[in-house]
């Protein structure tokens, strides 16, 4: 991240906010731009994705309502009565082209909300107002981006991280495919965190994965915080249906478990690709070569393979799974 986000956008009202403060003493070189509103700059039009990409920007904020969300129907943990995400960051500092971002919004600038303790409240009425008292609220803290990845500068996850130890409650997921976990392995676990890394055979993460760490330092990751007491799931998501993907895939896994023990692993989530049709006919759009689009159909409101080769899949990589971890740890979504 040393290289990134040489221009950082303030608005006016988000400058006096601890976490702007801490966020701009991070990045001490950056030329400071302020604005009215984030959404002249984030939402504006004829924004060119893939070259803003290249070199985005920083844009801090303060959010005005809309902290908490439901959980959607194309995230696995929404099969939980009491799933939600929030929606801090917006964008991510990886690239990859499967990513439903793509889609979503027109520029690829990081954007952050710095008033944080507004997200807090909203997510600690969530816990009280959950429909299942006897269950925890499942909540998704990096929906939209990947905290963990960002945290060195950007200290989102770590708050989090405080914020739910102790509390009841609440089960909080932060998806990431970071390898740099030097803060996590410096504090003490929190029972109502689960680190989620996402990972991907070696072609898949090479072909569709830009600018994420490569597979071997995800589990160099994942093992060093296992060691300090995290929990850890694994989420092989989406799978891509490539060319042998069968083979690929199952011989990813016995790789994966020959660097992780398989017992220590909270649990494994698995989906194949599946994103909103209008998301994906602006991904589609960005790059209309990519071999992500062999096979996609599009039906009712979202773009996926077709029923029989999802379930084919999801039951192929299931029964593999189930070679190195209880069935009953295995979800699978999409």
């Amino acid at each position: 991240m040393a290289n990134r986000f040489a221009h950082i956008y303030v608005e006016d009202q988000a400058r006096e906010y601890p976490l702007t403060k801490k966020i701009l003493t991070n990045f001490p070189n950056a030329v400071q731009i302020g604005i009215k509103n984030y959404r002249h700059i984030f939402h504006r039009a004829n924004q060119q994705f893939l070259i803003q990409k290249q070199n985005p920007s920083l844009i801090l904020a303060v959010k005005p309502d809309g902290f908490i969300y439901n959980g959607s129907d194309e995230c696995h943990d929404s099969i939980q009565s009491d799933f939600f995400y929030t929606a801090q960051a917006l964008n991510c500092i990886y690239d990859c082209e499967y990513c439903f971002l793509r889609g979503k919004y027109q520029s690829a600038n990081q954007l952050i909300f710095v008033n944080q303790n507004d997200f807090f409240i909203a997510a600690e009425k969530a816990i009280l107002n959950r429909s299942n008292p006897e269950q925890p609220l499942h909540l998704a803290l990096s929906f939209d981006s990947d905290l963990l990845a960002i945290d060195s500068k950007i200290p989102i996850a770590r708050n989090w991280i405080t914020w739910a130890r102790g509390k009841s409650g609440v089960l909080a997921e932060l998806r990431t495919k970071t390898a740099s976990v030097a803060n996590l392995v410096k504090i003490k676990p929190a029972r109502q965190i689960v680190l989620a890394w996402t990972v991907s055979p070696d072609l898949v993460a090479a072909d569709f994965e830009q600018l994420a760490p490569q597979p071997d330092q995800r589990f160099t990751a994942i093992n060093r915080v296992i060691a300090k007491g995290w929990q850890v799931r694994l989420c092989i998501d989406p799978i891509i249906k490539i060319d042998n993907w069968e083979i690929i895939y199952k011989k990813f896994i016995d790789r994966m478990f020959s660097k992780i023990e398989a017992g220590q692993i909270y649990d494994v989530h698995i989906g194949t690709f599946r994103v909103g049709k209008t998301y994906y006919k602006k991904m589609e759009k960005l790059l209309p070569a990519s071999r992500l689009h062999h096979q996609i159909i599009q039906t009712g409101s979202s773009a996926h393979y077709k029923e029989n080769d999802r379930r084919e899949i999801l039951e192929k990589i299931a029964t593999k799974l189930a070679d190195y971890v209880p069935r009953g740890k295995i979800i699978p979504w999409g």
